[in-house]
């Protein structure tokens, strides 16, 4: 993903998020397989032929839909611009705090993809832009004397893997908690890694 994305007409976006909140609405209501077209175009007052101006279905409307919210995301936490000498916890924080206040905006849409489809592609739909934003943080952080002990491949996917499930465990709570507690969790998480965080010695390694 690009984390610059092409400005759109405002009137562009305002009929992308209706006939975004309509889906939502409907899914909640009935479940996404059994939502029309028609259905959609209705709830959001407008015409099908608007509709088939954006989208080419209402799956192609869906996985854009969580593409596009996630290009924001990425817009909006960029790239870190010091070095890694200068890295703080602070300043990872409040990076990651961002991100989960990116989903608790958007927690209605967040938490109908996971709880009312869920299905492989669309998770994957979400945790592919995730794991391409930590891959570029990683990348960027590196320098000609880090050595890696595990394959950067792996860290991504443990990352991103990581951060969906928390996430999906996170909205689906009746009153999920602020998104700055759960990103000082999942920093604690990071930075510790799993022996410390849990409060258990750190095996030695062979």
């Amino acid at each position: 993903m690009s984390n610059k994305p092409q400005k759109l007409d405002p009137r562009v976006v305002r009929t992308r998020e209706l006939l975004r909140n309509a889906l939502i609405h409907l899914i909640q209501e009935k479940g996404f397989d059994a939502v029309k077209v028609q259905d959609i175009t209705e709830y959001a007052t407008l015409n099908k032929a608007t509709f088939y101006l954006h989208y080419r279905d209402k799956e192609d409307l869906l996985i854009r839909s969580i593409y596009q919210l996630l290009q924001e995301l990425d817009a909006k936490i960029g790239l870190p611009n010091i070095p890694l000498s200068e890295l703080t916890t602070p300043f990872l924080l409040k990076t990651i705090t961002a991100m989960f206040e990116h989903f608790a905006q958007n927690a209605d849409f967040y938490r109908v993809v996971f709880t009312k489809i869920g299905t492989p592609p669309v998770i994957a739909a979400i945790q592919n832009p995730i794991e391409a934003i930590v891959h570029r943080w990683l990348t960027k952080l590196q320098d000609a004397q880090t050595q890696a002990l595990v394959d950067l491949d792996m860290i991504t996917r443990y990352i991103s893997g990581g951060c969906v499930s928390l996430l999906q465990g996170w909205l689906s709570q009746p009153e999920p908690r602020p998104p700055e507690y759960v990103a000082q969790q999942f920093l604690s998480l990071i930075v510790l890694g799993i022996f410390p965080s849990a409060g258990l010695p750190t095996p030695e390694m062979p």
